[in-house]
């Protein structure tokens, strides 16, 4: 199970990193969607 939601982690990661470089998302927005998901 913890391996599973290590390579959840890293998929939402490379997500976020993937939105930030194309749409150049702020960095709060990212941290808001964070802190909403735990």
């Amino acid at each position: 199970m913890f391996h599973s939601l290590l390579f959840l982690f890293y998929k939402i990661t490379d997500f976020f990193i993937l939105t930030v470089k194309n749409k150049k998302v702020p960095k709060i927005s990212i941290l808001g969607t964070f802190s909403n998901l735990t």
